[in-house]
């Protein structure tokens, strides 16, 4: 299992990896739409864009108020935060602001489909393996990792598990390009300016495979985040099936330890933990569903993915939906409501804290599916 990790560039990404195990086109007729308020409770996404036309999303897509006004005005930074008309959000790829989660050419991975639904672990595991010494990554249609589509999923799940709270700032990083620590570095920095107060990390590295020079962005990416204590960290734990915290070569951020975070690892459809989940006391905060998930892609459609990719913006959502009933409480205590809500293995529901903004004291928010806590 080690050499397995050690193999795994960037199989838990710094390209933000999912095992995406089966795929279907239901563009004709979308299972969910988002009909939630317009600027609802902010959820920075880092990773690869968002198709913001897709109608399960248009509606949850943060709107910059202080630049909306001036859309006339394409080259004004009216709110001078630094960012040219950052409407919704920024895009650190192509340094503009259109952060557009754009479906390249596909290219076919002719090499068989792992799953992780096979009868013997260890199968599934060295398919993965395998999957890695090539460094490729498991997405959808078997694409080698150009990872289009990554955030378009991660934000539709986030957005549906708000309750309809929640507003996606999509925040686009290349994860292929030298500079992408540099790039996740400035999109922290933007969420922290823009006061946003979640934000979602479905991306890792094995920092045993980076250069001197990005270990040390690790290590300063680990001191900004702590840094910045109003903002709660929601990081997916990683898809090698390791224990974490018996790791001589730790993924990051997952392996951070910070207060301001919560790393989140992976349930099946039963509510056990998924095969391919990392997993760690003291390393790994709760699990929330990753596998089989259904959730946006870009084109109008809804693609079926499994990872702990998933199971991140699950929390995110649920944290927004949290933070929503008071918009002022502090990151440890969201954090706390959050891990205390999924205490317990069989736990399906959030209880609200206080009688606020329409939620009668002792109101239930509804999970819809199992989730766990510990290591």
């Amino acid at each position: 299992m080690e050499r397995f990790f050690r193999n795994a560039l960037f199989l838990f990404l710094m390209l933000p990896v999912s095992l995406v195990m089966g795929a279907k086109d239901s563009s004709e007729n979308p299972p969910f739409l988002f009909d939630g308020k317009d600027n609802g409770i902010p959820i920075a996404v880092i990773d690869t864009g968002i198709d913001y036309n897709h109608a399960m999303l248009g509606p949850g897509v943060w709107r910059n108020a202080n630049e909306d006004a001036g859309l006339d005005g394409k080259d004004a930074d009216l709110d001078r935060n630094g960012y040219i008309a950052d409407v919704h959000g920024w895009d650190y790829q192509d340094n503009d602001n259109r952060p557009y989660d754009y479906i390249k050419p596909k290219q076919l991975v002719r090499r068989p489909v792992c799953s992780v639904f096979d009868r013997d672990p260890s199968n599934a595991m060295r398919c993965f393996g395998d999957y890695a010494r090539f460094g490729t990554g498991l997405f959808v249609d078997l694409l080698l990792p150009g990872s289009a589509g990554h955030g378009t999923h991660v934000s539709g799940i986030a957005l549906r598990k708000s309750g309809g709270n929640g507003a996606i700032v999509p925040l686009r990083v290349d994860f292929t390009n030298p500079d992408r620590f540099k790039a996740i570095m400035m999109a922290v920095k933007y969420a922290a300016k823009m006061k946003i107060r979640i934000v979602n990390m479905s991306f890792g590295a094995n920092p045993e495979k980076l250069g001197s020079g990005e270990q040390a962005f690790i290590q300063k990416l680990k001191e900004l985040m702590l840094r910045h204590r109003e903002i709660l960290f929601v990081v997916s734990a990683g898809n090698e099936n390791v224990d974490i915290t018996n790791e001589p070569v730790k993924p990051a951020p997952a392996s951070f330890r910070i207060p301001n975070s919560i790393v989140v690892g992976a349930t099946d459809q039963n509510g056990e933990l998924a095969v391919f989940s990392n997993t760690g006391a003291g390393h790994v905060d709760v699990y929330a569903p990753g596998v089989d998930i259904e959730s946006a892609w870009p084109g109008g459609r809804t693609k079926l993915a499994s990872g702990t990719s998933m199971s991140a913006p699950f929390v995110a959502g649920v944290a927004a939906g949290l933070l929503n009933v008071d918009p002022q409480m502090s990151t440890q205590k969201l954090k706390e409501l959050v891990l205390g809500a999924a205490s317990g293995r069989e736990l399906l529901f959030i209880k609200h804290f206080a009688t606020r903004d329409g939620f009668p004291a002792g109101t239930k928010y509804k999970f819809n599916a199992r989730v766990m806590t510990g290591g």
